[in-house]
């Protein structure tokens, strides 16, 4: 059976995504399981869009507090949606587009609010080629997500599979744009701003031979961007 669910919103896409406060729309149950549903018909309705006859999407997120219960949210409407679902863990943005690619992935779905204060929170959309998308497909998945009816039951299944190496494979590629490097006796200050780059800048850097100082260099989502680019001063004093 099927049930049709009125919205008073029409709108989801901003200038970088979906981006709201969880809890609040668009970033509901209701609505993450509608964005969900929309995505993985999207897929079906254009199949020239999936790498692979059957859609795989990969999640990834930032430290914040909230990401994980948005992250399941996705993960249980997607897989009762005949979706399978590759979840990378912590990740930067710019990372989640190198796994989209990697894992030859139909869609990236990234947790984030960017610079946003740590109570915001918000959705990016990657192509299988690794790229955010355009302002056409936004507005297809917008009518789909608005248009369409919410199973009262799964419509099929798939799996989740959480990525043992999403961290091994971004550091790779990380290093490997910037091969033959040597930055040995450069010392540099990061600021990893409590953000998903911390498990990855240090690491990257001390491999090119780099002596590192950082700071705010522990995922923290309750401190996210206080510091980094945000809030410089502490940065400035080393």
């Amino acid at each position: 059976m099927l049930r049709k669910k009125a919205l008073s919103q029409n709108h989801l896409f901003g200038t970088d995504g979906i981006r709201g406060t969880p809890g609040k729309y668009p970033l509901t149950p209701h609505m993450l399981a509608r964005i969900a549903y929309g995505l993985a018909d999207y897929l079906v309705f254009n199949p020239g869009l999936r790498p692979q006859r059957k859609p795989r999407v990969i999640i990834g997120r930032d430290t914040r507090l909230s990401g994980q219960r948005i992250e399941s949210f996705l993960v249980d409407a997607f897989v009762s949606h005949s979706v399978d679902v590759y979840l990378s863990g912590t990740i930067t943005t710019p990372g989640l587009s190198v796994l989209v690619r990697k894992y030859n992935c139909s869609l990236g779905v990234m947790i984030s609010a960017s610079h946003n204060k740590p109570t915001d929170n918000g959705i990016k959309i990657f192509n299988s080629q690794g790229q955010k998308l355009n302002s056409q497909q936004e507005k297809a998945i917008e009518e789909i997500v608005f248009n369409q009816t919410v199973p009262t039951k799964p419509k099929g299944s798939a799996k989740s599979i959480t990525l043992k190496d999403s961290h091994h494979c971004y550091v790779e590629f990380l290093a490997s744009t910037v091969k033959g490097l040597n930055l040995k006796g450069v010392k540099i200050c990061l600021d990893c701003a409590f953000g998903a780059a911390s498990p990855f800048a240090r690491e990257v850097f001390h491999r090119l031979g780099a002596t590192v100082y950082s700071i705010h260099d522990k995922p923290s989502g309750r401190h996210i961007n206080k510091g980094g680019a945000i809030n410089p001063r502490r940065l400035q004093k080393l």
